[in-house]
């Protein structure tokens, strides 16, 4: 298998599971620890707060208001939905780049500077999802050890790990198309 057709097929994996954890409802989730009754659960995401109780249903309430929301919630939308416009047009210049494509009728050190810039593209978008997540996840560990905090304690939920996952998938994905670049200079010279 060609290198830059492996480096794209990691990276959009990554920006598939990016895309999932934008949706997920569970990016913390309501800790049971010490508590006696643990018939109900909350559990939110950058969107939305929901709760289940212990008949199974779940009701979810939007955020009333952007501006009444904290700081780092607002930055970590803001990060992700970067990284998911950044994924998309990784996308495309991956496509046009690989060497298996017919798309573009250039020679082979354009297709791998097009390659190179979609794995710088691809590694940015891994990066600003790693900060989202780990902004979010900090917050939520920093509130749980916190003994004066008044709320609702919390612990990490599944869409943070994917996020991990997917900016790991993206950020490998994009190094493995950046040195596609090279060795396509290297072929094109030595042929």
């Amino acid at each position: 298998m060609q290198r830059d057709l492996a480096g794209t097929l990691i990276a959009i994996s990554g920006w598939a599971c990016i895309g999932t954890t934008i949706t997920n409802d569970f990016w913390k989730t309501s800790t049971v620890a010490g508590s006696v009754v643990t018939a109900n659960t909350v559990y939110e995401n950058l969107w939305t707060s929901c709760g289940t109780d212990s008949m199974g249903v779940s009701n979810c309430r939007d955020f009333d208001s952007l501006l009444n929301l904290p700081g780092f919630i607002q930055a970590c939308r803001a990060l992700v939905i970067t990284s998911i416009i950044l994924g998309f047009f990784a996308s495309l210049l991956a496509f046009l780049g690989m060497q298996c494509t017919s798309l573009l009728t250039v020679d082979v050190a354009t297709k791998g500077r097009i390659t190179f810039a979609a794995g710088v593209i691809y590694i940015m978008e891994g990066l600003s999802e790693l900060i989202a997540i780990s902004w979010y996840a900090t917050q939520v560990v920093n509130e749980f050890f916190d003994p004066l905090f008044p709320g609702t304690k919390y612990e990490l939920g599944e869409a943070l790990y994917v996020g991990w996952a997917g900016s790991a998938l993206c950020v490998s994905g994009g190094l493995i198309l950046c040195t596609v670049c090279f060795t396509n200079a290297r072929s094109a010279a030595a042929g």
